[in-house]
Parts: C-alpha cells; structure tokens; sequence
C-alpha cells in the first residue's frame, strides 16, 4: 500500500510538473468541490503531515489521492502570501523540471532493490489508473521516465 501511495503521488507530481509559472496571473480562490470530499482512512494523517510542513514555514501545499477508496484531495496555507489567498486543490504548483529528476531517482531506486520492473505496464502498480488514463495498460514506467508515454500534460485526474 505504502509503495502504491507513494508511486501514485509521484506519478501525479511528474505528469503535473510541465507548467509554466506565470506570476503575473492573479491567483484565485478554488471552487467547492464536494465530490473531492470522499471519506479517506487516511486523511488525518496526511492533513496533520500537511499542517506540520505549513507550521514549518511552506506557504502552501495540497495533496490529491486516488485509491481504492475514492478521490481525496486537501490543501492548507497560503496560495499566495500577498493577498492571502488560501491554498486549494485547484491551484497549480509550479515545480517544473527539478521535480522529474527526483521522482526518476526514486523509482529508479525502486528497480534497483528489486520493487518494480521498468518494462511493466503502470497498471501493474496502480491497477486503478486504468479508469483515469485512457491506455493506461500501454503505458509501461520506463515509457513515463523517457518521456515517450504520449500522454499531455496533466494536472489531475477526472473525478468519477
């Protein structure tokens, strides 16, 4: 579970870190979504880990999780600390290229001890995925690492 969790937050962070940070923009307060609400076994823990890194000094941060159970999404701080926008899901985090060359690290890693296959399809470690990319089942890890999935930029995954 913990390795599908982590795979999957990676894989989303890699698919949304092609933006272009544009500070000119003004930033806008998300809309409600309650659909995103979904009871999650693990939202206490991840809003108080969340917490903790905004008491530590993060301006913001927002995490979404597609599991078994559902879509969860949650975000706490600051959007902007200027005019005092409140973080939300919707807002884009601007990580650009840095945050693909950790994530390769760490999966390559996770080849390295033995723990995923590069040839494999991603379905095979996020059976779910299927249901939010359309030939999910085409798509092996090494495809994702090389750029060569043919999928667009993704900022997060329909809702059901």
């Amino acid at each position: 579970m913990k390795f599908a969790f982590l795979f999957a937050a990676g894989l989303l962070i890699y698919l949304s870190s092609c933006s272009v940070y544009r500070p000119d923009l003004p930033v806008e307060t998300c809309p409600e979504r309650p659909e995103s609400n979904r009871p999650f076994s693990k939202a206490r823990e991840l809003e108080d880990v969340l917490g903790r890194l905004v008491r530590k000094g993060i301006p913001g941060v927002a995490m979404g999780v597609l599991s078994g159970e559902g879509y969860w999404e949650y975000a706490t701080g600051y959007a902007q600390l200027e005019g005092k926008v409140p973080m939300g899901a919707c807002h884009l985090h601007y990580l650009q290229s840095i945050s693909k060359t950790y994530m390769a690290a760490a999966i390559l890693k996770l080849y390295e001890d033995g723990k995923l296959e590069l040839e494999e399809s991603i379905v095979k470690y996020l059976p779910e995925i299927g249901n939010f990319i359309p030939r999910a089942g085409e798509i092996s890890v090494r495809m994702l690492l090389n750029h060569t999935s043919g999928r667009r930029n993704t900022t997060r995954p329909p809702l059901t």
